[in-house]
């Protein structure tokens, strides 16, 4: 049963302190950050593409 897996999969998960609740915050954070940058990066890249299509 899908929900038996999932409750089981959350208990593993289960934060046992704050320390544990901090590195999975700055993990998140970091995620977060790293997507940012990526978005940053393929826009970047974009405005790239579209100024050497402008340009011939």
């Amino acid at each position: 049963d899908d929900s038996e897996v999932l409750l089981r999969f959350s208990k593993k998960l289960t934060i046992k302190n704050s320390e544990d609740l901090k590195k999975t915050k700055h993990l998140i954070w970091a995620i977060k950050e790293a997507i940012k940058n990526f978005e940053g990066a393929q826009l970047n890249f974009q405005k790239i593409v579209e100024a050497y299509s402008n340009n011939k």
